[in-house]
């Protein structure tokens, strides 16, 4: 039987990466973290995306913009789709967050189902809507 050396990696190991450097001005922190729906009028469909603004750690100052589609998420990355959704978003953050409710079936802003009928008129759960 043949046997080998200890595996070797061309890698270097215990490299520590620069933190990253978030966008000077960026727009779009002002969006709170949640569940947003837009309507596209011109194919009358409903296009769901989440978006994250951490507010500790490492990614402070960064705009996460994932897109859904069925079982499927797409990160959107900065460019002019991702400013187009995002300052559509901006123009109405609630009314966009209660869309995705009310078409998902899902609070607009944690994302837990929404079983309780005035919660889905409504887009958005009792708990998410005292804070909100």
């Amino acid at each position: 039987m043949r046997t080998y050396g200890p595996r070797t990696s061309y890698r270097p190991q215990n490299t520590e990466r620069p933190a990253p450097v978030p966008p000077k001005d960026n727009p779009y922190l002002s969006i709170p973290s949640g569940r947003y729906a837009l309507r596209n009028v011109r194919e009358d469909r409903w296009y769901f995306f989440r978006v994250s603004n951490p507010d500790k750690g490492k990614w402070v100052g960064f705009t996460f913009l994932v897109q859904y589609s069925g079982d499927n998420e797409e990160r959107i990355r900065p460019g002019a789709k991702y400013d187009a959704i995002l300052r559509h978003i901006m123009e109405n953050p609630l009314g966009s967050a209660q869309d995705y409710g009310k078409h998902s079936g899902h609070c607009g802003i944690c994302g837990i189902q929404l079983t309780d009928p005035v919660s889905l008129a409504r887009g958005i759960g009792p708990i998410c809507a005292q804070k909100y």
